[in-house]
């Protein structure tokens, strides 16, 4: 396995990167959110909803040719 020549271009511009950045984000809030637990009403459920949403998103993302990236 090797790193491609334009990983960091990937990382600015790939929408599967941003998607996966957002599932890792859902994450971390779940993570947090037992010492939130009084002051945000937000269901536990949410969170495994959205990181699913994410990462399904970023599968499709990866599958799909992204023209800006390709052009810049």
């Amino acid at each position: 396995m090797r790193l491609r020549s334009d990983w960091k271009k990937l990382l600015l511009y790939a929408w599967s990167i941003r998607m996966l950045g957002g599932a890792f984000l859902v994450i971390v809030a779940e993570t947090a959110l037992p010492y939130f637990e009084g002051v945000l009403p937000v269901p536990r459920w949410l969170f495994g909803t959205l990181c699913g949403v994410f990462i399904a998103a970023a599968f499709f993302a990866r599958l799909i040719a992204q023209k800006r990236f390709e052009e810049q």
